[in-house]
């Protein structure tokens, strides 16, 4: 990655969010080839880079002009579909939240590299993810082991099995289950629908550029704890006469489960 900041990088770009992975299809019987490397978003592109002994090689598309991204689990990878035009990159990892993070600054916009402590918690999910997946895959090949070996078959040893099964397949459960379904990031972009609801024109609605005046979540957004924020900002739009205005916003908004958002006050929007 130190050699894409030093020959690729532009000099008003920075990295946000990186991710390590391959790109190209999981299928052994695919004729795509696979390639080892790093998804990074910048301000303005999506990039994938890989750099070898002798040549390296780079898959950029300008975030302006991408039209979808799609996520999808693929065995135990989470892959990225990301088109636009005729160009593609598909990317798989098992940084499953980092590419998440990643779609999510994306999705929203964002301009701002996410907090440190944003990016330590999702190491954190990942790294422990891995080693549930780790300790599941080793005592499922146990299993089989004492299954292939022919260990006499008894009413006891065929429970203990079970039991064993069952506590791999709880504890993957588990893992999934502990993972948080919100974060502030999605406030900050459910908090901007809220106020676009309130817009005269809001397919108008402007909260900031790529290259010029932005607003970040990070300090747009305060946790209050218990799934509940306060989010504030600026939002350029139309009138009803079709002049360009700046309104200041607020909302304090709650997650309520099952990726449902409720405004518990406000939006309120002044204008400038």
């Amino acid at each position: 990655m130190q050699a894409f900041r030093e020959r690729h990088l532009a000099p008003d770009e920075t990295i946000l969010v990186s991710v390590a992975g391959f790109t190209g299809e999981i299928k052994l019987t695919s004729s795509e080839k696979q390639q080892r490397g790093v998804l990074l978003l910048t301000q303005r592109r999506v990039v994938f880079y890989s750099k070898g002994l002798i040549r390296e090689n780079q898959t950029a598309l300008e975030r302006s002009a991408v039209a979808d991204q799609q996520l999808s689990r693929q065995l135990v990878f989470e892959q990225i579909t990301i088109r636009s035009g005729i160009a593609m990159i598909r990317f798989n990892t098992t940084q499953h939240e980092r590419l998440k993070l990643l779609r999510d600054c994306m999705v929203g916009g964002v301009v701002d590299a996410p907090a440190p402590e944003t990016l330590a918690a999702a190491d954190a999910l990942d790294a422990r993810s891995k080693k549930v997946r780790g300790w599941a895959i080793a005592s499922a090949a146990v299993i089989f082991l004492v299954f292939v070996v022919g260990v006499a078959p008894s009413s006891k040893s065929r429970a203990e099995k079970e039991t064993a099964a069952e506590k791999v397949s709880l504890e993957a459960s588990n893992a999934e289950k502990s993972k948080p379904e919100y974060s502030k990031l999605d406030a900050w972009v459910m908090a901007r629908q809220f106020v676009k609801q309130q817009l005269k024109s809001p397919g108008t609605a402007s909260f900031g550029k790529l290259l010029g005046e932005s607003q970040s979540y990070d300090r747009q957004c305060e946790d209050l704890g218990n799934a509940t924020y306060r989010c504030h900002g600026w939002v350029d739009a139309q009138n009803s006469f079709g002049a360009n205005l700046r309104n200041n916003w607020a909302i304090k908004l709650k997650y309520v489960g099952n990726k449902e958002w409720r405004a518990i006050e406000g939006p309120t929007l002044k204008e400038r």
